[in-house]
């Protein structure tokens, strides 16, 4: 798989990567929390995500692990989401 670029890829583009191992969900988790950072906290602070997953990376590890162990619990275990707030 080419250069794996957040913004533009599809949950299948996602989960490709994972599957053939060109990116973990702890990965994953990092590059969005680094978007999250620089577009919401600090850039022009949007604050569109008011509450982070406290055990993200726990969970990303165990996604992770399952995955390697070939029990990944879905096509959407391992791809970090976010849930609107209405």
């Amino acid at each position: 798989m080419p250069t794996l670029h957040l913004v533009e890829a599809s949950i299948a583009d996602l989960r490709r990567a994972l599957e053939d191992g060109t990116v973990t969900s702890v990965e994953l988790v990092a590059a969005y929390l680094r978007r999250i950072a620089h577009y919401d906290r600090h850039g022009i602070a949007l604050n569109a995500v008011p509450v982070l997953n406290p055990n993200m990376f726990e969970e990303a590890e165990a996604s992770d692990r399952r995955r390697r162990q070939g029990k990944a619990l879905g096509p959407l275990d391992g791809i970090p989401y976010t849930a609107k707030d209405s």
